[in-house]
C-alpha cells in the first residue's frame, strides 16, 4: 500500500484481510528541497504531496541566526542533563 493512500483514507485493509484497520496519524517531515518544484518536474509524487498537506515554513539556517545559538545550546544541554540524570 502506498503511503499517500494510507494517509488519504486514514487506514486500510490488510492483504487478504476483510477488516479495515484505521489510524489517526500525523506525518511531520522536513526537507531542504522545494517540493512543489519537484512535483512540477515529476521527481516527487503529486498524490503524496497532496496527501501530506504540505505547509511551507521558511526557516533560515542556524548560521544566519547566530543570536539563536545560545538559546538552542541552553535548551539542548538542559535536556541532555535531565535525560542522563533520570526523571
Amino acid at each position: 500500500m502506498r503511503l499517500s493512500r494510507w494517509l488519504a483514507e486514514r487506514g486500510a485493509a490488510r492483504v487478504g484481510g476483510v477488516l479495515r484497520v484505521t489510524s489517526e496519524a500525523r506525518l511531520i517531515a522536513a526537507t531542504g528541497k522545494d517540493l512543489s518544484e519537484l512535483v512540477r518536474q515529476g521527481s516527487f509524487s503529486r498524490e503524496l504531496y497532496e496527501a501530506i498537506g504540505v505547509i511551507t515554513i521558511a526557516l533560515p539556517p542556524l548560521r544566519q541566526r547566530k543570536e539563536d545559538i545560545r538559546s538552542w545550546w541552553r535548551t539542548s544541554s538542559a535536556a541532555s542533563t535531565r535525560s542522563s540524570t533520570g526523571p
